[in-house]
């Protein structure tokens, strides 16, 4: 997925062959990557009135 790091995956068998019966439950933990400076402006509702400098 981009954007995203596997940071853990549970079992630690998860890669490989699966039983042909049965149930198999993987579970990975991911982590959202750096996507880039975000800027954030707080304005009044409604309005055009700034509520804190840039």
């Amino acid at each position: 997925m981009p954007y995203y790091t596997v940071v853990n995956a549970t079992p630690a068998g998860h890669t490989g062959t699966y039983p042909a019966t049965g149930l198999t439950e993987v579970t990975y933990c991911y982590k959202r990557d750096d996507a880039g400076n975000v800027t954030v402006h707080h304005f009044e509702v409604g309005t055009s009135n700034s509520l804190a400098a840039d």
